[in-house]
C-alpha cells in the first residue's frame, strides 16, 4: 500500500491500468453496490412486514430503530467476505484491506452517531476513528505509538508514558459515556419497581451512579499506569484535606443519604420549612428541590431538613384538616351560622365526606362571635389556598341569603366635658 501511495505521488500511473489494481477498485465499487442494495431490500421488507396488520409491538419498534444500520452491515459483511476471497485466492489486497478498514469505521461511526445525541461528542469521535484509521492505512500508526510511549515522567516509583495518558483519557471518557447511558437505564428501569418506594428508587439510582463513576475512573487511572496501591496514603491525606474544608458539602452529602434511609420525605410529599411551602420535585445528593405553588423552585440543603422542624402533610397520611376561621355579629343567629358553614365545607368538590366538616364556636371576640369551620381534604399537592378560597365564596353566599352579619371592628367614642366641647365647637376660629 504504501510502494503504491509513492508511486502516486511521484506521477507513476502505470499501474492504475494494471489488472490487479482494475480487479480490486471493481470489487469495491461491487461491493458498495450490493451492500446499497441488500440494505435496501431489507428495510423494504421490514417496514413491509412491520406495517401488515398496522400494530407495531416494542420489538418492532425496536427494530425500525436499528433499520438506520441496515447499510453499514451489509457494507461491512460485502467488504469482509470479498477481503476473504482476495486472500483465499492469493491476490493483492493493498487496496482492498484499507477500503475494508474505512467500511467497518463508518459502521462504528454510524452505529454511534444513533446513540450519542450530542453533535460536539459525535464529531469528536468520528474524528478520532478516522484518525486512527488514517494512521494504520498509511503505517505510520506504530511509529507513533512507539513516539508516545518514549515520552512521559515519573511520579513516585510509578512511570507515566504520553501514551498511557492517552490511553487512559480515551478510556475514562467512553466508560463515562457508558456509565451515564447505563445510569440512565438503570433509573428508567428501578423506576418501573412498584415495590420500592421513591425514596429508596433514588437511594438505588445514586448508588448505582457513583459506583459506575468510581469505576471508570479506577479504571482510567489503571489504564494510564498508574499504581492504584501506591496512590493509598496520598489519597488518604487528599481526603483529609478535602473534609475540613468541604464539611458543609460533606454533611449534605451524608444528610442526603439520611433522607433517603429513614424515608422521612419523598418526591411528592407536600412539605413547609421556614415559611416555604411546596412540594418535592427531585432528592438530589446535596439539596432538595422544592416548588412552591407560584412555581419558585426552592434549593434547600439536606442538612436543613434533617436539623431543623419540617412539616411533612403527606408523611403517614395524606389526610390533612384546614381550620377556616369565620366571625359573626352578635345580632346574627349563631346556631344557623354553624349550620350553614358545615354546607358551605360540603359544597366544595375537594373536600372530603369523611371526616365530615364540621363548625365550633371558639369564643367571643370583641365585635364579633368567633367560629372556626374544620375540613379534610386528601391532596395537599395540589394547594390549600384555593379550598380556603372557595369555602369562603360559600360561606359569603350562604351567609348574604340568609342574613347573616359578618361584623367588622366597631369603637365607640366617649368625650369628657362633652359641654365645653359644644361651646369651642360654636365660637367662630381665628382669623
Amino acid at each position: 500500500m504504501e510502494l503504491f501511495i509513492n508511486e502516486i505521488l511521484k506521477g507513476d500511473f502505470q499501474r492504475l491500468g494494471t489488472a490487479e489494481v482494475l480487479r480490486q477498485l471493481a470489487t469495491m465499487g461491487g461491493v458498495v453496490l450490493v451492500g446499497m442494495l441488500a440494505g435496501w431490500f431489507c428495510k423494504r421488507a421490514i417496514l413491509y412486514w412491520i406495517g401488515r396488520d398496522g400494530v407495531v409491538s416494542s420489538g418492532e419498534q425496536r427494530m425500525q430503530k436499528a433499520l438506520a444500520l441496515e447499510v453499514p452491515v451489509f457494507l461491512v459483511a460485502a467488504a469482509l467476505g470479498a477481503l476473504a476471497l482476495f486472500q483465499k485466492q492469493g491476490w493483492a489486497a493493498y487496496l482492498l484491506q484499507p477500503f475494508a478498514l474505512v467500511v467497518c469505521a463508518y459502521s462504528v461511526f454510524k452505529g454511534f452517531s444513533g446513540v450519542i445525541r450530542n453533535r460536539f461528542w459525535m464529531r469528536c469521535g468520528a474524528w478520532l476513528v478516522f484518525l486512527l484509521l488514517g494512521l494504520h492505512i498509511f503505517g505510520i500508526l506504530q511509529p507513533v505509538s512507539e513516539t508516545l510511549e518514549s515520552m512521559g515522567f515519573t511520579l513516585g516509583e510509578t512511570e507515566i508514558t504520553l501514551l498511557g495518558l492517552v490511553k487512559g483519557v480515551g478510556v475514562l471518557v467512553v466508560l463515562l459515556w457508558g456509565s451515564s447511558l447505563l445510569t440512565r437505564l438503570s433509573r428508567n428501569r428501578i423506576a418501573s419497581l412498584p415495590e420500592v418506594n421513591p425514596s429508596m428508587q433514588v437511594l438505588l439510582e445514586k448508588a448505582v451512579q457513583v459506583s459506575l463513576l468510581l469505576i471508570a475512573v479506577l479504571a482510567s487511572l489503571s489504564t494510564a499506569g498508574l499504581n492504584l496501591s501506591s496512590l493509598t496514603l496520598f489519597g488518604g491525606a487528599i481526603g483529609l484535606g478535602i473534609g475540613f474544608g468541604l464539611q458543609k458539602v460533606i454533611s449534605n452529602l451524608v444528610c442526603g443519604v439520611i433522607l433517603l434511609l429513614d424515608r422521612s420525605i419523598k418526591p411528592a410529599d407536600v412539605i413547609e420549612i421556614e415559611g416555604t411551602y411546596g412540594w418535592i420535585n427531585s432528592l438530589r445528593a446535596r439539596y432538595v428541590s422544592v416548588i412552591t405553588r407560584d412555581g419558585k423552585e426552592h434549593l434547600i440543603p439536606n442538612e436543613d431538613l434533617v436539623t431543623q422542624k419540617v412539616v411533612n402533610w403527606a408523611f403517614s397520611n395524606t389526610n390533612v384538616r384546614m381550620r377556616i376561621p369565620v366571625g359573626v355579629s352578635y345580632d346574627s343567629d349563631v346556631r344557623k351560622a354553624l349550620e350553614l358553614c358545615v354546607e358551605a365545607g360540603r359544597a366544595v368538590g375537594r373536600v372530603l365526606g369523611d371526616p365530615e366538616p364540621v363548625c365550633r364556636v371558639m369564643g367571643f371576640g370583641d365585635n364579633s362571635v368567633d367560629l372556626e369551620l374544620r375540613v379534610w381534604i386528601t391532596d395537599p399537592v395540589n394547594g390549600w389556598g384555593n379550598v380556603r378560597s372557595a369555602i369562603f365564596l360559600e360561606i359569603w353566599d350562604r351567609f348574604r341569603e340568609h342574613e347573616i352579619e359578618i361584623p367588622f371592628p366597631q369603637r365607640d367614642l366617649h368625650i369628657r366635658n362633652a359641654g365645653e366641647f359644644s361651646t369651642l365647637a360654636q365660637e367662630p376660629g381665628d382669623e
